[in-house]
């Protein structure tokens, strides 16, 4: 994608160039001026164009839906679900860490798709899981990814919480959080982004659907390192 963006700007510039040359022979100066510009701006967008694609980061997520599906009534069991659209901005894409998993309780049975889970480290208070791709992924390629985890004695009181943290650059980002048929959302207490160490309003707001069993939350263009925080009552 990269070579393309290359090869068309150098022929943009080279059919440029030539134009204004043509233009200047036929002291059409004015013209010539006006094609010069017009050129110095399409290349200095495309030249930001690829130093960005060769940025920071080397994968960038369209879509992240992060889903925690409480499955015992009293908060003992439930499942942390990560479904992903990847997009690689590298040639050749080998691993993935999946940071900031923090819950009270325990998180254990780590899966993942793709590939295999390669390492585990316990940071801070949360879990980091590294992911080794059965295949390298390929540059601008999409790729679906679900990685799951089980969350024990981790929401147990009436009042509980999850946070979902922006490790990459990501388009788009949906929180969830499924309650048992047994016991269902009373009401949603609080939701904030938090940034550093303040809390800020969102410019969305999480729903419940009619029979309380589910709370979605969706975040267009959340913001790098930045922590969507949800709290409710059930």
């Amino acid at each position: 994608m990269k070579k393309l963006i290359l090869l068309a700007g150098i022929i943009v510039d080279v059919c440029a160039a030539v134009g204004f040359i043509y233009f200047l022979i036929k002291e059409k100066y004015l013209i010539g001026f006006i094609l010069l510009c017009v050129t110095v701006v399409l290349l200095v967008a495309i030249i930001y164009r690829i130093l960005n694609l060769n940025g920071k980061f080397p994968m960038e997520i369209k879509e992240a839906e992060f889903i925690l599906t409480i499955i015992e009534p009293k908060g003992t069991l439930a499942t942390l679900t990560k479904k992903q659209i990847l997009i690689p901005k590298v040639k050749s894409y080998e691993f993935h860490w999946d940071r900031n998993l923090r819950v009270t309780g325990t998180i254990a049975n780590f899966i993942t798709s793709l590939g295999a889970i390669n390492e585990i480290r316990n940071e801070a208070g949360g879990y980091s899981v590294l992911t080794k791709f059965h295949q390298p992924l390929r540059r601008e390629i999409e790729y679906k990814r679900v990685f799951t985890c089980e969350c024990k004695e981790s929401f147990t009181q009436d009042e509980e919480d999850t946070a979902y943290t922006v490790d990459y650059p990501t388009r788009k980002a949906i929180i969830k959080v499924e309650f048992p048929k047994e016991r269902i959302c009373k009401k949603i207490i609080k939701w904030v982004v938090i940034i550093g160490a303040q809390e800020f309003p969102t410019e969305t707001m999480p729903t419940l659907d009619d029979v309380r069993e589910t709370i979605t939350w969706n975040i267009p263009k959340p913001k790098l390192g930045q922590t969507y925080y949800l709290k409710w009552e059930w």
